[in-house]
């Protein structure tokens, strides 16, 4: 029995159709981070979605329920389900948290003052 080629797809396993191959994807999987989601969540509806816009002085990482979203300045958008939310920044860690509660097409715009700290 001859073995199969280095590379070569066992035959059990199917190939990943067009749709789940772009959720792999780097891109794909990078978009959903920014927008605080995961890659195999589809993002809430057009009309549900709701934005927090984080700013940080001097500067900061950004936590959005629990999960590091990046760094800023200036500005970090984050595109999130209405409801209630945890935000957090901090240097290496989280320092400072505010809970804030997006209401459905909404934007709101929270600041930190990290400065000295």
């Amino acid at each position: 029995m001859d073995a199969p080629e280095p590379g070569a797809r066992e035959a059990s396993r199917r190939a990943p159709s067009s749709s789940e191959a772009l959720a792999r994807s780097p891109k794909a999987r990078r978009g959903a981070r920014e927008a605080g989601e995961s890659a195999a969540t589809p993002a809430a509806s057009s009309a549900n979605r709701a934005k927090i816009r984080v700013k940080v002085f001097p500067w900061g990482r950004v936590w959005v329920d629990g999960k590091l979203q990046g760094s800023v300045p200036p500005i970090l958008d984050v595109v999130l389900s209405p409801g209630l939310h945890e935000i957090a920044v901090g240097h290496e860690r989280p320092i400072e948290t505010r809970s804030v509660t997006l209401e459905p097409a909404a934007t709101q715009l929270v600041s930190f003052d990290l400065e000295g700290r």
